[in-house]
Parts: structure tokens; sequence; C-alpha cells
């Protein structure tokens, strides 16, 4: 749960992959629950998803802490802290950018990992806060 543009507001998204059928349910469902102000439902097309993800890669050498740089040069990581013996990497992309990166780093010592979930915006022009704010107005216990 996040802070949202609006003061008391949060927003949770919840990314789930199945048919459309099931997720209009899945909708209809959490639209029911008493502290859920609006539910969108959003096709994968009308989003731009991103997550977070942290590197700590060891390396043994300076020739292994530069091949490293090198393969992890075309996603242009943020560099976060570069030791002499491990460097601590941060990407915010798409979950398929996540599991390539992984990928590569296989064949070294990756020393941590961690992931945040999906944070995702509308593509639309400000559908979300136009119904908040509607909601705001009609509702005099915010």
């Amino acid at each position: 749960m996040a802070p949202a543009e609006i003061e008391k507001i949060y927003r949770i998204t919840i990314v789930v992959i199945d048919s459309e059928e099931v997720v209009r349910k899945l909708t209809l469902h959490i639209k029911k629950q008493l502290e859920v102000l609006i539910v969108f439902f959003n096709a994968a097309e009308e989003i731009i998803v991103v997550e977070q993800a942290l590197y700590k890669v060891a390396f043994t050498s300076i020739t292994q802490k530069n091949t490293i740089k090198k393969l992890l040069q075309p996603f242009n990581p943020a560099v976060l802290l570069d030791t002499d013996s491990y460097i601590i990497y941060r990407t915010i992309d798409t979950q398929e950018t996540t599991n390539a990166i992984l990928e590569l780093l296989k064949s070294f010592e990756l020393a941590e990992f961690v992931r945040s979930a999906r944070i995702a915006v509308i593509k639309s022009n400000n559908e979300v806060h136009k119904e908040l704010s509607q909601f705001l107005l009609t509702d005099s216990n915010f």
C-alpha cells in the first residue's frame, strides 16, 4: 500500500494474469470490500508497469568486476555502492528486464537480490484522479 496523489488516499496495485472474465470478477469482489473506494480494471496495454530491483554482486578480481559492468551496461543500472569486493546495482524497469539481468548474473556470485512489487499507472489522462476527486467531493468522511 502506497500513498497516492490525494491526501489520506492509498493505492494498491494488484497484477492478475488470467482471462479478462476472471479479472473482471475479481474486480467486482474487491469493490464489495468496505474500505475500498474505487477499483479500476485495466488491460496490460493500458498501463505502464515497473518494478525496482537491487542486486548485490560479489567478485574476486578486477577482471571479473569489469566483466560484470560490461554485461550490465546495456541495462544502465544505477550503482548504489561500489566496493573492493562487491557492487550494489538498482534497476527500475520491467519484470522482463529484471529477469534478464538475473539470467546474466547467474555465472557470478549474486550475494543478495530483492525486487519490489510491481507498480503501475494508467496511460489515459487523469482517469484515477478525476474519479477520486469526485468521490471525495461527495463523501464528507474525508
